[in-house]
């Protein structure tokens, strides 16, 4: 169904799949050009081939469940044209038809007898030959046969075959499997038709060998520059899966400079592809196609996520959960550590804790202080990387004159060379040793000497001195470490995704409510939006409103936000109004793993109980907001009311922290505090508890021309404003606001603005 208006296509299916949308002509179109002439196009018949193909019983050791004999077996058939014939010959001591000659317009006759591939027979050269000769001698009018053979074995053959078969123009190419077969044998069946041998050892081997085999009998095989695609192709331009037409050079293997060879980027065997026009089949065509894994035209990054094709885990796919871009480290602060197995030896460092450009790296023992705290960056290319030392500075990879590379922290000059990508270490090493962690790649490719393929930098720390290499897999696995007891979102993201340490529930709820929320988003508009500018700073508002009502959506733990988040909240604009720059999603996610007050279980035990037993509805715990401002490394002091239980007031300081507080409020500083305020227990008709279960937090900062603490967020029957301008409401103290008649102080912060 096509709605115009909202420019949406909907359709029913019996089965959940990738689907893509396409104007149907220009579709058509793309399809209907011959890029490719191949040698045979003149000819009306279609090429004969015969696949033989060793069924005898030592194939169950070289291809146990005979999915290396179909796949190379489908992938000379994915090659062939629609008007090329196909048989299929199991090679036994008593030879056995698997499908007689069919042709590739009918390829799924052909791939199904490929399930009928055996490991249980003998071997006989001369009848395989034999009988392949007979088969083709029915295909007359084809302007060439050949037979295919492939064995892990080897016995004696006849030449009068190969003679007959040289003599009916049958080119009989052979392929010996495995490090058991005669290869001699094979090398001399070739040779005596003018066939070719080759030699596979695995059954990648194996595939690769049968498309090739396919590719030379149809066109030129030229290839210039060396990358795996042939000139024929190149100098046409290569369509791929989708219809487009991608334009490489034929005499440089890497287009777009990126590290990675065209042949690489795109997979230099076609395949050969019918197209139907309209449901009623009524008009088709039929082309080469190319899978294409990265786009090798013009950019390193086909799929503009920030991180280039050479290392991009899915080059073609935007990042799962983040969305655009790999930002998931922007504004962490982390140590980076050299491991031991699970366990951090030493740190990253910069070196005699200098401040001036130039300052050299190194690891080294723990110490804490800010020359091992480094800040991540994000560029929309890349990271730069600031050590906490002189914020001004980014780490720096530098060519000098003698061709040898240097990194120091320099002065941010928006270079190349200070940039990085943070890319899970068992991509490439896979899976060495078990070893999860990641490796710091920079954006710079090396080039040594005159080659046309770059290769990649990965930040090192042999002999414990903080350089690049070329290698990726010794002296380059490094960890991210919490700087606080509280987990960043951007390490979440990792262990999520399977780069450093193992997932869990939490971390997986939170993921998925993060996802959620992004695309639901803040409300921006109205008397209900949930966005507000102080000063140019974006802060959140109105916790029961916009979209975060019951029914707008936005999801924390296992509850919807609306009345749960006023910690988060607080939290949230305390730290932009001190200057630091904070996401309020990725804050949720963290607030949500890392500081919630009921944390029973989670995976959704209690999905279907009633509310106060599900994980987010008591909120966030104040207390906890002390490890988030440390793993953000802003200085702060912490006012803590020391009583023990909430029926216990005996000693409340609440009055005297509060007014301390207030003494210390300056301009200099945000304050962010909480206070818990009356609810009871009714103990029968004449008798009642007061407790103090309910509690609400705060966000303020001194107002510039009032003088007053500017407040944001009210929620409370409890915070009658002295002045209220719809978004920001004002007090005259904090113990005003936290120790009226029905409150009591818990816990504040005051937090040094940056």
């Amino acid at each position: 169904m096509l709605d115009e208006e909202n420019s949406t296509v909907s359709v029913e299916t019996t089965h959940f799949s990738k689907y893509m949308i396409v104007n149907r002509e220009e579709w058509y179109k793309a399809w209907s050009t011959e890029l490719y002439p191949s040698y045979y196009d003149y000819a009306p018949s279609g090429l004969s081939t015969v696949l033989v193909i060793d069924c005898s019983g030592s194939m169950q050791y070289n291809d146990p469940y005979e999915a290396g004999r179909k796949k190379a077996a489908e992938s000379f058939i994915n090659v062939l044209r629609n008007k090329d014939n196909v048989a299929i010959l199991a090679e036994d001591s008593r030879p056995q038809i698997l499908c007689n000659f069919t042709s590739v317009g009918q390829k799924n006759i052909l791939l199904n007898s490929l399930n009928n591939i055996y490991s249980t027979g003998g071997n006989n050269f001369d009848a395989s030959i034999n009988q392949s000769i007979q088969l083709l001698k029915t295909q007359t009018g084809a302007p060439k046969k050949m037979i295919v053979f492939m064995s892990d074995g080897g016995c004696n053959i006849s030449d009068s075959y190969l003679k007959e078969a040289d003599s009916l123009d049958i080119s009989i190419y052979t392929i010996g499997f495995g490090l058991g077969s005669d290869d001699k044998t094979l090398e001399h069946m070739a040779k005596m038709t003018h066939g070719e041998f080759y030699k596979a050892i695995t059954t990648n081997d194996l595939a690769d060998i049968y498309s090739q085999i396919a590719l030379d009998t149809f066109f030129d095989t030229k290839d210039t520059d060396g990358d795996g695609l042939y000139d024929v192709f190149e100098l046409a331009g290569i369509r791929v899966q989708n219809g487009q037409i991608v334009n490489t050079r034929y005499d440089l293997p890497d287009t777009d400079k990126d590290g990675l060879k065209d042949g690489v980027e795109i997979e230099p065997v076609p395949i050969y592809k019918t197209i139907i026009m309209d449901h009623k089949e009524q008009e088709v065509t039929a082309g080469y196609y190319f899978i294409m894994n990265s786009n090798p035209e013009s950019n390193d990054d086909s799929d503009g996520d920030g991180y280039s094709d050479i290392e991009d885990p899915y080059p073609m796919d935007k990042p799962d959960i983040l969305g655009d871009k790999y930002d998931f480290l922007d504004g962490e602060t982390y140590y980076l550590t050299k491991m031991v197995g699970i366990y951090p030896e030493y740190y990253m460092n910069v070196k005699d804790n200098s401040t001036n450009p130039g300052a050299s790296l190194i690891m080294y023992n723990y110490t804490g202080n800010n020359n091992q705290k480094f800040k991540f960056e994000w560029c929309d290319e890349g990271y730069k990387i600031h050590a906490l030392n002189n914020e001004e500075l980014v780490l720096t990879l530098h060519l000098n004159d003698d061709g040898s590379y240097s990194v120091f922290m320099g002065n941010d000059l928006n270079l190349q060379g200070q940039l990085w990508e943070v890319l899970p270490y068992n991509n490439g090493a896979k899976g060495l040793l078990g070893e999860n962690g990641l490796v710091i790649r920079s954006k710079v490719l090396y080039y040594e000497n005159n080659d046309t393929i770059g290769k990649p930098l990965y930040l090192s720390y042999k002999n414990n001195q903080i350089s690049v290499s070329t290698d990726r897999i010794n002296n380059a696995r490094f960890m991210t470490c919490a700087i606080a007891d509280w987990t960043r979102f951007g390490d979440a993201y990792m262990q999520y995704v399977g780069w450093t340490y193992t997932s869990n529930d939490k971390i997986n709820r939170a993921m998925k409510n993060y996802t959620n929320n992004t695309k639901i988003g803040l409300k921006k508009y109205g008397d209900d939006k949930n966005i507000y500018f102080y000063n140019e700073k974006m802060l959140v508002i109105n916790q029961s409103n916009g979209n975060f009502s019951d029914d707008g959506g936005l999801m924390f733990a296992d509850v919807p936000m609306h009345g749960v988040i006023c910690e988060l909240m607080a939290a949230f604009n305390a730290a932009t109004l001190a200057g630091e720059n904070v996401n309020f999603f990725k804050t949720a996610a963290e607030f949500e793993y890392n500081a919630l007050v009921l944390d029973i279980v989670t995976g959704g035990l209690f999905s279907n109980k009633t509310d106060y037993l599900k994980d987010g509805f008591y909120g966030s715990n104040p207390d906890k907001v002390s490890d988030w401002l440390d793993s953000l490394n802003l200085t702060y002091k912490t006012y803590k009311n020391p009583k023990i239980g909430d029926l216990e007031y005996a000693f409340d300081f609440g009055n005297a922290l509060a007014q301390e507080m207030d003494s210390e409020f300056t301009n200099g500083n945000v304050a962010y505090f909480s206070y818990k305020y009356e609810s009871s227990i009714e103990l029968g008709a004449f008798a009642k508890v007061v407790t103090y279960q309910k509690q609400h937090s705060v966000a303020g900062i001194k107002d510039d021309n009032s003088g007053m603490i500017a407040t944001f967020n009210r929620y409370s029957n409890y915070t009658e404003a002295q002045h209220n301008d719809g978004n920001t409401t004002y007090f005259n103290s904090i113990d005003e606001i936290a120790n009226k008649e029905g409150c009591i102080f818990d816990v504040g912060y005051l937090i040094q603005k940056k």
